[in-house]
């Protein structure tokens, strides 16, 4: 595929989304009558597509209360030991280490719009690890929902971070230590119900990555999504999707890997109960490398959950199949499995506890044979907390890591544990 197929892609895309959006606008502008209304939320995975599915915020809309906003701060002091810094197989490193964080939260909803802003920052230091003993931490997450009148909704989130520790819920990264690195995620959706049980949602979502680390930079990569949902009410529980997603990939340094990649899925979003809702999305991807012109199809699927079987209690899960765009190198692809599922768990108002488990299965493929492998990744991270006040408590955690694969030399596993406390103000 020619540079200039490429670029009428991205142009095409573009003046696609914003036809769809001005259709909403206009559509909304000009239709009458009344409808119940829904917020749609998008999120982005490491594809750069997203489910297509339709979660209900936590809080609706029009419950917001602009007169009392809420904020909150925190700060949380933590001990530990790493016993594989570097997280690698034969040069482990181990330090104990401290980890020092600061939090704020901000709920700025009112009757029309749900608005909340999250800031965290910190930093780690390793007493015994050689060089820059030193992790930084810092991220934003604003999320914004507008519903500009009864039938259209405006939905914006936006997440950054800049971090060196792998995160598996984001499923974009390493699943290594590599230095510090920049990811962003964002998206903006328009949501119009044409009738009561017919509502579309276009999309657009930006997802990139820079790693601070020269040795690293391969992977550095940023990807826009278009996409466009068509929504139909069948059952008062259950809402059947069908979903066109384009996403277009580039690379910073290795250009060979650009991509172009079509995605056509269906589904359905059910809820068993108000505390128990399911999404499931199943489809099939093309991709095709911009400069090489080579091509590669693969299945596509996604199942969540999440049930609220208690209160302060809950079990959420996903798993995903399709292209994925981390480790690769020069005319590599991978198709990745993902699956993860946490529990959370109140046992008296002031004792809690949380199991998180996820695994990723990565296949990376090539033209030159002698350069595919795989990769299986493990994570489990466990952690208990005792409110001691209403302001203050002591957590204790452990994390375990392991990475088996078919080049031996990629391998490691890491155990860490860390006890401390959080006060909140």
């Amino acid at each position: 595929m020619n540079k200039k197929f490429y670029k009428k892609a991205g142009h095409l895309s573009g003046f696609l989304l914003i036809g769809i959006l001005a259709l909403n606008v206009h559509a909304q502008d000009s239709s009458a009558g009344a409808s119940s209304s829904s917020t749609s939320t998008n999120t982005n995975s490491s594809s750069g597509f997203n489910s297509g599915s339709s979660t209900n915020n936590a809080v609706p809309i029009d419950q917001g209360k602009f007169s009392q906003p809420r904020f909150k701060l925190s700060a949380s002091l933590n001990e530990g030991y790493d016993d594989n810094t570097q997280t690698s197989k034969t040069n482990r490193i181990e330090s104990g280490f401290t980890d020092l964080q600061a939090n704020g939260f901000a709920d700025l909803g009112n009757s029309r719009t749900l608005f909340t802003i999250g800031v965290t920052a910190g930093v780690n230091m390793y007493y015994s690890r050689p060089g820059n003993k030193f992790d930084k931490l810092a991220s934003l997450t604003l999320n914004l929902a507008h519903k500009v009148n009864e039938k259209f909704t405006l939905t914006l989130n936006s997440y950054f971070t800049y971090q060196v520790e792998p995160d598996y819920t984001y499923q974009v990264e390493l699943n290594r230590i590599n230095g510090q690195y920049f990811y962003t995620g964002d998206s903006i959706s328009g949501a119009y119900e044409w009738t009561r049980r017919f509502q579309t949602v276009t999309s657009y979502n930006f997802v990139g990555i820079v790693y601070q680390d020269q040795v690293s930079r391969g992977n550095d990569y940023y990807s826009n999504t278009f996409s466009n949902d068509l929504r139909f009410q069948l059952l008062p529980t259950t809402t059947i999707v069908a979903s066109y997603q384009l996403s277009l990939t580039n690379y910073l340094y290795q250009t060979g890997n650009n991509t172009v990649t079509n995605a056509f899925f269906a589904g359905f979003d059910h809820s068993f109960s108000p505390k128990f809702t399911v999404t499931l999305r199943a489809g099939g991807q093309m991709q095709t490398q911009r400069d090489t012109s080579g091509a590669a199809t693969s299945p596509y699927g996604e199942i969540t959950l999440n049930y609220l079987y208690r209160r302060s209690s809950n079990v959420q899960g996903f798993l995903h199949y399709g292209f994925a765009y981390s480790n690769l190198a020069l005319g590599q692809s991978d198709k990745a499995l993902r699956l993860g599922i946490t529990f959370n768990h109140s046992f008296t108002p002031k004792l809690s506890a949380n199991l998180a488990f996820f695994y990723e299965h990565d296949d990376f493929s090539s033209a030159n044979a002698s350069s595919a492998y795989t990769e299986d990744t493990f994570n489990i991270n466990t952690g208990v907390r005792y409110a001691v006040t209403p302001k203050f408590t002591l957590q204790l955690s452990y994390i375990r890591t392991s990475l088996l694969s078919d080049q031996a030399a990629l391998e490691y596993d890491r155990d860490v544990v860390s006890i401390g406390g959080t006060y909140t103000f």
